[in-house]
């Protein structure tokens, strides 16, 4: 699919139906397995009130997009620049769940 569409080009996703189809099937077929298989694997440990955090992969992965669009801008632009992340902000500890607790002692 690379050489196809580097060689004819972006017109070639956008104009014919032999690509267009089998892309967007492989997108959205791969994309739902991905975020199923994220839920069944939550269901299948016992985390059940995380579920619906799955169904939120996909603006995950928006959020990582950006966040690289991001990184080669300021990397292009500005190539020794370091942005830092202020870290100690929690300042509390987190209770630990009585589940996570069982599993860690077995």
């Amino acid at each position: 699919m690379n050489y196809t569409f580097f060689h004819y080009g972006p017109d070639l996703l956008f104009t014919d139906p032999w690509v267009r189809w089998p892309a967007t099937v492989s997108f959205v077929f791969g994309n739902t397995v991905m975020v199923l298989l994220a839920v069944w694997g939550g269901w299948k440990r016992g985390y059940k009130d995380f579920l619906w955090w799955g169904l939120l992969m996909p603006i995950y992965w928006l959020l990582h997009s950006i966040a690289s669009y991001w990184a080669l801008v300021e990397l292009l632009t500005k190539p020794h620049y370091w942005y830092r992340t202020k870290h100690g902000l929690a300042g509390q500890v987190v209770d630990v769940p009585e589940r996570q607790r069982a599993s860690a002692s077995s």
